[in-house]
């Protein structure tokens, strides 16, 4: 399914925000990632 797969590449991309290493389009992803697991856990 999209999901998983968009799940995965997010979580490639938050593992530098994870560590307080945040550039424009990282910030982007993290918000991006919150939203996607706001919609999973209301599921």
């Amino acid at each position: 399914m999209w999901v998983e797969e968009t799940r995965r590449k997010v979580a490639v991309g938050i593992e530098p925000a994870d560590r307080g290493q945040l550039t424009d389009g990282k910030v982007a992803i993290a918000t991006l990632r919150l939203k996607l697991l706001n919609q999973a856990s209301k599921s």
